[in-house]
């Protein structure tokens, strides 16, 4: 099936991306002066990233009862996809980006994750 030769790689691209992103809310979340704003933030990078996790979680475990020969891939694809638009939206929350910043992950996460697939012979 084409989701399982297509689900590793996407899986891993998003997975560099919600990387990077992580990184950059980590960075400016940290640098925020109020203790009470970051623990709001925090919450809202849960709220927006734990839905899509539990339901990967609970594929998981549909796939141990059930034997459905495509969850993993599937599973890992959710969870990466939840973890990258989670961090990508946290980051919106901390105010107004420049496209500097933005291409500027995308290519690292472009340059990174293609290393890792032609590292390990998926291009």
């Amino acid at each position: 099936m084409l989701l399982t030769g297509l689900a590793a790689p996407l899986a891993l691209i998003l997975a560099t991306y919600a990387a990077i992103t992580g990184l950059s809310w980590a960075r400016r979340v940290i640098a925020e002066p109020r203790r009470a704003r970051q623990a709001g933030l925090a919450l809202n990078l849960i709220r927006r990233a734990g839905p899509p996790l539990a339901a990967a979680i609970l594929l998981l475990l549909a796939d141990r009862i059930l034997f459905l020969p495509d969850a993993p891939a599937l599973a890992a694809l959710i969870a990466a996809a939840a973890l990258a638009y989670g961090t990508h939206r946290g980051l919106r929350d901390l105010g107004p980006e420049n496209w500097r910043s933005l291409i500027t992950r995308l290519l690292l996460t472009a340059a990174l994750s293609l290393f890792v697939l032609w590292q390990f012979d998926f291009v």
